[in-house]
């Protein structure tokens, strides 16, 4: 078990250390003067309307329903899901003053990085989850990122800088034409019947969905700003501690006295303690909510999940849960 553990901290540790050295490199490239404000407006309008649809259109259309499909794994996913984000939405209100601030902490701690970090990890302790527990995964991801990005909209329009009288209509308007929405939608036809595109779309929608992760963390680093992130450092801390640990100890807990055991419960706890994906700063950025502090989040997050959670798995495995 020793020497699973240590493989998996290794692969933690290679998964984790190259966000940071990108989130550096957009840090040492604006001092540098070789970035601008303009490339930082341009690269986020870019990943939010192209990479980022383009890399969740790609996840959902590999999916494959036939494989595996786990209706209460499926329920329990979405339920804790709401009732994470119900409970958090209501914590905010009542305790934080800055309303652009709200969406941003609510956001950060409900939206995990399933995808690019909670997948493949899935994969890499497939030894200790079990064989399905990828299948698993993949049909979670089709269905918890449409709700992830239906949530974000929601929180993040009614908590947006420019709200208006008519915002409950906005976030009906926002959801219809958010892109990374859009692209769940368009993806999980071909995900249902199996109907295939074209080699050179499939290579087209690689290529860009490649960009996604590199272009949002470079300008996450080049917008740091020290004296920032000290100031809402306090605020950051609690939304990470709510997500990487409060979250899946709480989730997890809930889910093994429902009966989910094996392959299923290690899908739902690193659903629940994956950190808070970088979109999430993408989306407050290009939604008027406070970027800096999800941002903070995103960093706060995946710097502690590198402990987090493999310590988590480490304990469910040592009690027999997994």
């Amino acid at each position: 078990m020793s020497g699973t553990v240590l493989t998996n901290l290794f692969f933690s540790f290679n998964a984790v250390i190259p966000v940071f050295i990108i989130i550096g490199g957009g840090f040492f490239l604006k001092k540098r003067n070789l970035l601008n404000d303009d490339f930082s407006a341009a690269s986020n309008k870019l990943v939010f309307t192209i990479a980022l649809p383009a890399m969740i259109f790609d996840s959902v259309y590999q999916v494959n329903f036939k494989s595996i499909f786990d209706l209460n794994l499926i329920l329990f996913s979405v339920s804790g899901t709401l009732i994470q984000f119900v409970l958090i939405t209501i914590g905010a209100f009542g305790l934080l003053a800055a309303r652009k601030s709200i969406g941003a902490f609510v956001q950060g701690g409900f939206r995990s990085n399933f995808i690019i970090l909670g997948i493949p990890l899935i994969k890499n302790l497939s030894s200790t989850l079990g064989a399905d527990a990828s299948a698993k995964s993949s049909i979670i991801v089709s269905i918890i990122i449409p709700l992830y990005n239906i949530l974000a909209v929601i929180i993040l329009t009614a908590t947006s800088l420019e709200r208006s009288l008519s915002w409950k209509k906005k976030v009906l308007f926002d959801i219809a034409k958010n892109p990374l929405i859009i692209a769940v939608l368009l993806a999980i036809p071909f995900s249902v019947t199996g109907f295939r595109l074209p080699g050179f779309i499939e290579k087209t929608i690689i290529y860009l969905s490649a960009i996604a992760l590199p272009l949002a963390l470079l300008d996450i680093g080049y917008n740091f700003k020290f004296t920032v992130f000290i100031g809402n450092l306090r605020l950051a801390a609690v939304a990470s501690f709510i997500k990487i640990i409060v979250s899946p100890l709480l989730f997890t807990t809930a889910a093994y006295f429902l009966g989910f055991k094996g392959s299923s419960l290690g899908v739902i706890y690193i659903l629940f303690a994956s950190p808070t994906a970088v979109s999430s700063y993408i989306m407050a950025k290009n939604m008027n909510n406070d970027a800096d502090l999800s941002a903070n989040i995103v960093l706060l997050t995946t710097v502690g999940s590198l402990v987090t959670l493999f310590l988590g798995v480490f304990v469910l495995k040592s009690l027999g849960m997994l």
